[in-house]
């Protein structure tokens, strides 16, 4: 009969004193990294173990966990000496199934399936002569395994295990608490990455000073000011004129914005900013209440829609000079009409008037009918120059002598001006020698 080889049980210790330890390292702790190494180092002194460690995930369906953070004594080197991994194994899967499993710790000692007997992995790999581990469930997270080694001596923890289950517990709090703040941080982080990367502005106004108390680049560069001198310095007020376009003051308006937000609205506007330059630049903006437990807060969204404007103003002149070239299109299209029926009405004009010619007349008489038929011939001339516009025809320019135009325009008003009008002509008379 082979007897099993001698052990000593897990020396005893003050609990309370075990679990403050333990709480002081949790709460004295800033970030995860720095918590789990003083509490490692705290359980080995509490179980005097060889080896303390935690594992992630606790998943006997993966093909390896990462040994997340291990302590040891000297002489007693564990995995993360050999690259910080654990591979699952034939040997060790069951060992992980079963921590899954159950909820209280699961005992590797010579009381309870012995170590070698199981031809456990930590017994062959790492020397351990006994073991204790149990399963963390920190909530929002995957399983973890916190676990102790005997190397030296077989220990066994029928005393220790209570002990052992209070301190995974209380690990298992720290976890919860540590995890969901690195993740709030890890938001915190990403949330301001998003910001300042932003194409739009983005600040934070606090009413109650009436300045800024967040601001990211993109409005450093929309104001002209930069971030540290944005926050807490400059305000709406000190960034807009006295008035908006529409006439109203900017306080008043922007205020009732404001107060919107944080009733719970969402407003959505145009406004004008005014930069440190004394630049306007008009602007879309959208405003939010921003969370917080003393301060009333309103996030503002702005883009700068200096561009849009521009092109809305080039679209609208574009559409006014449309307009206005379809109404002379109108117009030609109406002169062209009229110029034809006057035509027509000058025809038979001039062939009465070359009738009358025929007859037994004075000079006197004469003369006036020439005048008419010379300005007939002027307006037939000038009827077909309105048809040409109004077909867009090839037009022709020709030399003019104006002094010529002029006398002939002396002509009939003389005879159509009333009497009180004088009209007097000064001409000058080398003009009718240049030919224009």
């Amino acid at each position: 009969m082979i007897e099993d080889p001698p052990f000593e049980r897990c020396p005893p210790t003050d609990a309370l004193a075990a679990l403050d330890a333990i709480n002081t390292a949790i709460v004295g702790s800033a970030s995860l990294d720095e918590m789990l190494p003083r509490v490692l180092d705290v359980v080995l002194e509490v179980f005097d173990a060889d080896r303390a460690w935690m594992m992630y995930p606790c998943d006997p369906t993966v093909d390896f966990v990462i040994l997340r953070e291990e302590r040891t004594r000297p002489g007693w080197p564990g995995a993360k000496e050999r690259g910080g991994t654990v591979a699952i194994t034939d040997k060790n899967r069951y060992f992980f199934e079963l921590c899954q499993k159950t909820g209280d710790p699961v005992r590797r000692d010579p009381l309870i399936n012995t170590m070698d007997k199981l031809n456990s992995e930590a017994h062959a790999k790492y020397g351990a002569k006994s073991m204790m581990a149990m399963a963390l469930r920190p909530m929002g997270d995957a399983l973890w395994l916190f676990g102790i080694h005997h190397c030296e001596t077989a220990y066994a923890y029928d005393e220790a295990e209570a002990l052992f289950a209070a301190i995974g517990r209380r690990i298992e709090d720290g976890l919860t608490t540590r995890l969901s703040l690195e993740e709030l941080r890890s938001s915190e982080r990403r949330n301001r990455a998003l910001v300042d990367h932003a194409t739009e502005a983005i600040v934070i106004l606090d009413l109650d000073t009436g300045t800024f108390v967040e601001a990211n680049p993109a409005a450093a560069k929309l104001y002209g000011v930069p971030v540290e001198e944005l926050i807490g310095q400059y305000g709406p007020a000190q960034l807009s004129p006295e008035f908006q376009p529409d006439g109203e003051r900017s306080d008043a308006k922007a205020m009732r914005f404001i107060l919107e937000a944080l009733e719970g609205g969402f407003p959505e506007f145009e406004w004008v900013h005014r930069n440190v330059r004394g630049e306007d630049v008009p602007c879309h903006i959208a405003l939010a209440r921003f969370p917080d437990p003393t301060r009333r807060l309103v996030r503002g969204s702005i883009v700068d829609i200096s561009e849009r404007k521009a092109t809305e103003a080039q679209t609208a002149d574009l559409e006014a000079r449309l307009v206005q070239a379809q109404k002379l299109e109108a117009v030609g299209q109406m002169t062209g009409g009229v110029a034809h029926d006057f035509n027509n009405l000058l025809n038979v004009i001039l062939g009465n008037l070359e009738l009358l010619e025929d007859l037994e007349l004075t000079p006197e008489d004469l003369e006036l009918i020439e005048s008419a038929i010379t300005a007939t011939h002027r307006g037939a001339d000038l009827t077909q120059k309105m048809l040409s516009f109004a077909r867009r025809a090839h037009l022709e320019p020709s030399v003019l002598n104006l002094s010529d135009v002029v006398r002939d325009m002396d002509n009939w008003m003389s005879r159509t001006l009333p009497a009180t009008i004088d009209v007097r002509m000064e001409l000058d008379p080398a003009a009718s020698h240049r030919g224009h």
